[in-house]
């Protein structure tokens, strides 16, 4: 298996790509895809509606350089049958865009709800979207980091394009990303944190249509490391979401761990993922992709690093599942470009998921590579 870069490469000013997500279903329609960059005037949209021509691609601002947007989420949260983008900044805990994506353009941004009253708590960090009380709308989980009181902040969807607050829940720790995922059947989020010391996941569950308690069901510790990232993705085939995390002792080196749902609890998997240097200075030095890249059924995991030494240079290792939790190293490959994000896409329509990555050399880019199978 390789990954071959093509000729497209839509390229726009921007010092950072912090999220790329793309919807659509590039065998019946053009994907669109929607990467938040930032400027010196603020944070923006920039998205496109193909990859063959960066001609369909266009910004919109959001926020200013006072409150720069950290994260987006995408869904269709007003039930229009199409989806819009969810931000979220100091000034407003998140933002809605109605506008079809498929008409590239967006609209503005208008506020949906303003920081938790009396919450004491600022700089959030990241946004999860999900229908965590299960009444079929898509909700908003924000997590913030402090300074004082790290929080995390359930939004429920009313599935028209509104929120309302449901409830803040104080964190153990500063929280660095969340994924959503499941604890015996209950939806909820499994948590980056890290202290003074160490990092820890901190899984929280027990939402429902009339109840949303999301008490913590477990604290797994990262011992004398630091957590970077988390995906998740169901690596041992037994229809539970697991997760990966990418961990560091802050010595310019990296670990990849995988953690196995059992249903009501977490399991490490004793086998280590993948371990090297990344570049620390960079805004992303690793950057996880699950997907089943091999098409056998089981779920892979590319692994990009910012190489060091050259900050433009990305090294990407593919990691084949073994459907277990373990991993056999497969095709590893380098491009130009810091990667900031990336995600997982057919773009060609093959049935294969291919790499697309928002990197970054003097410029931004949204970058595919196409998933060839040999």
């Amino acid at each position: 298996m390789t990954f071959v870069s093509t000729q497209y490469s839509d390229t726009f000013v921007a010092p950072s790509v912090g999220y790329l997500g793309i919807v659509g279903d590039s065998t019946c329609a053009s994907p669109e895809y929607v990467a938040l960059a930032s400027s010196d005037a603020g944070s923006y949209l920039h998205y496109g509606t193909d990859f063959q021509s960066a001609s369909q691609s266009g910004s919109v601002l959001d926020g200013d350089s006072s409150f720069p947007t950290t994260n987006l989420a995408l869904g269709d949260f007003a039930g229009l049958g199409f989806a819009q983008a969810a931000s979220v900044s100091q000034s407003n805990a998140s933002v809605l865009r109605d506008t079809p994506l498929s008409s590239g353009t967006f609209q503005q941004p208008g506020p949906v709800a303003a920081l938790p009253a009396g919450s004491n708590s600022s700089n959030p960090v990241w946004l999860v979207a999900g229908d965590f009380n299960q009444d079929c709308n898509l909700d908003l989980m924000v997590l913030f980091q402090g300074p004082s009181l790290p929080l995390l902040w359930f939004l429920a969807g009313s599935g028209s394009g509104t929120f309302f607050e449901v409830n803040h829940y104080p964190l153990l720790n500063p929280p660095v990303a969340a994924v959503a995922t499941t604890v015996s059947g209950s939806p909820g989020l499994a948590i980056a944190e890290n202290s003074n010391a160490a990092g820890f996941v901190e899984v929280r569950a027990g939402c429902g249509p009339t109840d949303c308690s999301l008490t913590q069901t477990l604290l797994l510790p990262i011992t004398s490391a630091f957590i970077g990232g988390i995906v998740a993705a169901d690596f041992d085939g037994n229809g539970a979401p697991d997760f990966a995390v990418w961990t560091t002792q802050n010595t310019g080196d990296y670990e990849v761990w995988a953690y196995l749902s059992t249903g009501g609890s977490f399991q490490a998997v004793s086998q280590q993922i993948d371990t090297g240097s990344a570049d620390f200075a960079a805004p992303a030095p690793v950057v996880l992709v699950p997907a089943d890249f091999d098409q056998d059924g089981k779920v892979d995991l590319l692994v990009l690093t910012v190489a060091t030494g050259g900050k433009n240079t990305t090294n990407a290792q593919l990691y084949v599942g073994n459907g277990n939790g373990t991993f056999t190293t497969g095709h590893s490959f380098t491009y130009t470009g810091r990667t900031d994000s990336a995600t997982a896409y057919d773009v060609d329509g093959d049935g294969r998921p291919d790499l697309v990555a928002g990197t970054v050399t003097w410029n931004a880019a949204i970058q595919p590579f196409l998933n060839q199978c040999q």
